[in-house]
């Protein structure tokens, strides 16, 4: 009776998660950058019926491969663009991946040992919102982890070659889909850990158990056909993509993200809270001994433990930066985190991070108002500011659930993280109060409203992602390049060079819509352009000719 009961507990708590992940996708509003970009490139892709050669606003664009564009626009087709189609892929493989993440720790460790790691990944910080926000890490992740997950489970049991074999192919066809998500890095982790792992564990067997004539065969036939049609279909895309997209965004500031070599260490501290204590533990008590004690045998938490710290080492060390790099680490560690709370009788230390998260947050919901500034208005914060204030009173209640049942790890375990999934959704559910500064669609609503579909629409010195997908077509640039920079070189008639030549077309034409930051037209000499504004935003405004 007992045991059923604490089934349908962990099936609540897994149902209740799962509404918590997928429920609220479409709540906000797309921004800029990344998710506009992201959501554009597949819908053009299924409005022209190209899948082959990616386009940004109409422009060519190869700084990332394929697959997420082709996962994205397959949901389209299937259910239209909304806000909430273009995160899907990013949110079921980041749902995947915490099952992924209890699938290995249930492997290593048992059936507690899944439940906790499954806990931990889907509600620490780092997780929550690369899992809801649209960029590619977090698919990454799901492919990059399940390819290790998948080497790690057929190197830990002695269940003959087949089994070996199977797994490891499954590790192959995960590297491949790695690859196509968003380039080589995923090769780089995985071999720079099974290279230093053997060194390690003096393990060279491991290297006759990766299969890899079979391996490299799948891979290719899996990587490759994309690869050579772009290359196929457009000749300058081998070298933009393998050279300036790889070495050169590895090795120099080209893309102006360096960082100090401490860049990733906060970003992880924050990202793996409120299990900050847990995982700190996992990562500097392991339960191996650093000189290798049983040589040829493989450990399976020497290597993820090596593939956390390889791929913090490799990144810290790279010139360019951003938080989502090392998002892959964050599920290895709740695995890794797993095996100790798998054997633990009473909740640990973590209560105290939750506690302080909670005070914090709630202090910040009532002094965020301090930040207004005319980029984001005091009407934005105080909006934010009630969604605060509920993030951390669930932290707070978090706290307490691990303090009431400190004696039933499980359910408190299990109950806290549904509360911090909770807090943490909070807080990005609450960043739509900044959506007018942060997302193009009051933009696309204001240019929709005022002029018929199919006026030109031009954009000055500026480019809105989010309002290109809004609008459902494209706009041209005047004086903006930005990231399109190779795409402008291979079809410069599509771009609009100086604000002379813009002043010409616009004169000429009937009815036309401009966008221009809004410092930019109170700097500038733009009051010469006859029309009408019919949005003026805190960061943008829009003109209208008619």
């Amino acid at each position: 009776m007992l045991m059923n009961k604490g089934k349908i507990g962990l099936a609540t708590g897994f149902l209740i998660s799962a509404v918590l992940w997928f429920g609220l996708l479409g709540y906000r509003d797309l921004t800029d950058p990344d998710e506009g970009r992201y959501a554009q490139i597949p819908a053009a892709m299924v409005d022209s019926g190209d899948w082959i050669t990616p386009r940004l606003n109409d422009f060519k664009y190869f700084e990332k491969p394929a697959l997420q564009y082709w996962a994205t626009g397959a949901i389209y087709k299937m259910f239209g663009k909304t806000n909430a189609t273009a995160r899907l892929w990013t949110a079921l493989t980041g749902f995947a991946l915490a099952l992924v993440a209890a699938l290995l720790a249930f492997e290593l460790s048992g059936k507690n040992a899944a439940v906790f790691a499954y806990l931990i990944t889907i509600s620490s910080m780092m997780f929550v919102v690369f899992g809801h926000v649209l960029t590619l890490d977090m698919a990454l992740s799901f492919f990059v982890v399940g390819a290790v997950g998948s080497l790690v489970v057929a190197q830990s049991r002695v269940s003959g070659s087949a089994w070996t074999r199977n797994w490891m192919l499954v590790a192959w066809g995960s590297m491949a889909l790695a690859t196509l998500t968003k380039g080589l890095v995923a090769i780089v982790l995985a071999a720079g850990t099974v290279v230093i792992y053997s060194i390690w564990q003096r393990d060279l067997k491991l290297w006759k158990n990766l299969h890899l004539f079979k391996g490299l065969v799948l891979f290719l036939l899996i990587a490759a056909p994309w690869f050579l049609a772009v290359s196929a279909a457009n000749p300058g895309f081998a070298e933009f993509f393998f050279i300036h997209e790889h070495f050169d965004r590895y090795t120099s500031q080209v893309h102006h993200r360096e960082g100090p070599l401490y860049y990733f260490i906060p970003f992880l501290l924050l990202g793996v809270c409120p299990w900050l204590m847990i995982s700190l533990k996992s990562l500097f008590t392991p339960g191996f001994t650093w000189i290798a004690s049983d040589p040829g045998t493989f450990d399976a938490e020497r290597f993820l433990w090596t593939f956390v710290v390889f791929t913090l080492a490799f990144f810290s060390l790279g010139q360019s930066k951003l938080p989502g790099y090392i998002l892959p680490v964050i599920p290895v560690i709740a695995v890794l985190s797993s095996g100790h709370l798998s054997q633990v009788k009473r909740t640990g230390a973590d209560r105290w991070v939750m506690g302080i998260l909670g005070i914090a947050i709630c202090v910040a919901g009532y002094g965020v108002t301090y930040l207004a500034s005319n980029r984001y208005p005091l009407q934005q914060w105080i909006a934010y500011s009630p969604w605060l204030v509920a993030s951390g009173l669930f932290f707070l209640m978090a706290a307490v659930s691990l303090s009431v049942f400190k004696n039933k790890p499980i359910p408190a375990y299990a109950i806290a993280a549904i509360l911090c999934l909770g807090a943490v959704q909070s807080l990005i559910l609450g960043f739509n109060s900044l959506s007018e500064t942060r997302s193009g669609r009051m933009i696309a609503d204001a240019i929709t409203n005022s002029v018929p579909d199919g006026t030109p629409v031009f954009t000055f010195q500026t480019l809105s992602e989010s309002a290109v997908f809004y609008l459902d077509s494209n706009v041209t640039l005047v004086e903006y390049i930005g990231e399109l920079e190779m795409g402008i070189k291979l079809e410069p008639h599509k771009y609009v060079r100086h604000y002379e030549s813009f002043v010409r077309q616009w004169q000429n034409l009937e009815q036309a819509a401009l966008i221009v930051d809004v410092n930019k037209f109170d700097q500038q000499d733009l009051h010469d352009l006859r029309g009408k504004i019919v949005y003026r935003g805190p960061k943008r405004m829009v003109i209208i000719k008619s």
